[in-house]
């Protein structure tokens, strides 16, 4: 995300805005009107607006490890489901799932 799109939702907080790809905003929705390019500028060189970024990269990079977090989650599954089903206590219910997906993989080779 850039910096003008930043500085647009930290101060002027629109309804909605759009930006080309020369970062020109092409669209806005708000209550007050639009900022020009100095404006945004001014919002970008303070205090307020670089916490504001890095906060917002900082909840980018938690999505990430969050997701990376899922994944390796999702991937542990089968293997903890099979070690468990092999127990000898093992309860049935999830022995039962074991082989209908042991039934699933077979299918799907």
């Amino acid at each position: 995300m850039n910096d003008k799109i930043l500085a647009v939702m930290l101060k002027y907080k629109p309804k909605s805005f759009g930006f080309d790809e020369n970062d020109n905003i092409v669209a806005w929705v708000g209550d007050i009107p639009q900022p020009t390019d100095d404006e945004l500028k001014a919002v970008i060189k303070t205090k307020e607006f670089k916490n504001f970024k890095q906060q917002k990269l900082d909840k980018n990079e938690s999505k990430k490890i969050s997701k990376n977090m899922d994944r390796i989650d999702l991937k542990s599954i089968p293997y903890i489901r099979e070690w468990i089903s092999k127990q000898k206590d093992a309860p049935k219910e999830l022995v039962d799932l074991e082989n209908e997906a042991k039934a699933i993989k077979a299918k799907m080779k």
